[in-house]
Protein backbone atom coordinates (compact mmCIF):
# COMPACT_ATOMS: atom_id res chain seq x y z
CA UNK A 1 0.00 0.00 0.00
CA UNK A 2 2.04 3.21 -1.10
CA UNK A 3 -0.53 6.11 -1.80
CA UNK A 4 -3.07 7.40 0.57
CA UNK A 5 -5.91 6.53 -1.76
CA UNK A 6 -5.23 2.66 -1.76
CA UNK A 7 -4.27 3.10 2.12
CA UNK A 8 -8.20 4.58 2.53
CA UNK A 9 -9.67 2.18 0.52
CA UNK A 10 -8.03 -0.43 2.57
CA UNK A 11 -9.86 1.03 5.39
CA UNK A 12 -13.00 1.77 4.52
CA UNK A 13 -13.58 -2.12 3.15
CA UNK A 14 -12.44 -3.02 6.48
CA UNK A 15 -14.31 -0.91 8.50
CA UNK A 16 -17.26 -2.43 6.36
CA UNK A 17 -16.03 -6.44 6.29
CA UNK A 18 -15.28 -6.43 9.85
CA UNK A 19 -18.58 -6.07 11.02
CA UNK A 20 -20.49 -7.84 8.16
CA UNK A 21 -17.93 -10.83 9.20
CA UNK A 22 -18.99 -10.47 12.89
CA UNK A 23 -22.79 -10.56 12.03
CA UNK A 24 -22.72 -13.38 10.46
CA UNK A 25 -20.61 -14.99 13.00
CA UNK A 26 -23.75 -13.98 14.99
CA UNK A 27 -25.84 -15.54 13.00
CA UNK A 28 -24.58 -18.68 12.24
CA UNK A 29 -24.32 -18.76 16.35
CA UNK A 30 -27.64 -17.94 17.19
CA UNK A 31 -29.03 -21.02 14.71
CA UNK A 32 -26.70 -23.34 17.12
CA UNK A 33 -27.64 -21.65 19.87
CA UNK A 34 -31.29 -20.32 19.73
CA UNK A 35 -31.78 -19.69 23.58
CA UNK A 36 -28.36 -18.48 24.57
CA UNK A 37 -28.39 -14.67 25.66
CA UNK A 38 -24.40 -15.01 25.18
CA UNK A 39 -24.35 -15.05 21.56
CA UNK A 40 -26.12 -11.42 21.65
CA UNK A 41 -23.06 -9.98 22.76
CA UNK A 42 -20.50 -11.62 21.04
CA UNK A 43 -20.91 -9.57 17.41
CA UNK A 44 -20.39 -5.88 19.29
CA UNK A 45 -17.40 -7.43 20.87
CA UNK A 46 -15.96 -8.98 17.39
CA UNK A 47 -16.89 -5.57 15.49
CA UNK A 48 -14.57 -3.66 18.45
CA UNK A 49 -11.98 -5.58 18.54
CA UNK A 50 -11.50 -6.55 14.78
CA UNK A 51 -11.71 -2.42 13.91
CA UNK A 52 -8.69 -2.47 16.38
CA UNK A 53 -7.02 -4.93 14.97
CA UNK A 54 -7.31 -3.32 11.79
CA UNK A 55 -6.17 0.12 12.98
CA UNK A 56 -3.27 -1.49 14.75
CA UNK A 57 -2.47 -2.89 11.70
CA UNK A 58 -2.71 0.17 9.88
CA UNK A 59 -0.52 1.80 12.00
CA UNK A 60 2.35 -0.83 11.82
CA UNK A 61 2.64 -0.71 8.12
CA UNK A 62 2.75 3.12 7.85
Amino acid sequence: MSSRRSRTAFLVGGLIAVPLAATNLVLVLKRIFPDSIAVNFIGPVLCVLGVLLLVMYLRRER
